[in-house]
């Protein structure tokens, strides 16, 4: 019996971002979903059925949603509350990472530009928790 891929969704606007971090993420095996703003994120968060994401790479600044809406959203919900997420932004002070980290109670929070190491680290790490 083979292991079914996690399902990874990649949440950021920019899509240099979003390339970089999916042929990372596929190389490594994972099945690799791609939002561009916050109200597409939900959508596919909802909408997946059995395919939810196991994890969401979710950056703050987003067109139409902003990514700490998307984690509250995410996290208020008792069907969908243990998704973890990683906050991935720019936002680098550290009244930022307070923010993102409790005012969204998102799971981890990394810093742009991307450490890839780190990256695949708490991946690892958020998906090992979930389980």
């Amino acid at each position: 019996m083979t292991k079914e891929k996690p399902n990874i969704l990649i949440v950021d606007d920019d899509p240099v971002i979003i390339e970089l971090l999916k042929v990372n993420l596929e190389s490594e095996d994972y099945n690799v979903d791609v939002a561009y703003d916050g109200e597409e994120a939900l959508n596919k968060v909802w909408n997946q059925g059995t395919k939810r994401p196991d994890l969401v790479i979710l950056d703050l600044m987003l067109p139409k949603i902003d990514g700490y809406k998307v984690a509250r959203e995410i996290k208020s919900k008792k069907e969908i509350s243990n998704i973890p997420i990683i906050m991935l932004t720019g936002k680098v002070k550290p009244l930022d990472k307070i923010e993102g980290l409790i005012g969204s109670e998102a799971d981890y929070y990394l810093t742009k530009p991307i450490d890839m190491s780190d990256l695949m680290i708490y991946v690892y790490k958020a998906l090992s928790m979930k389980k």
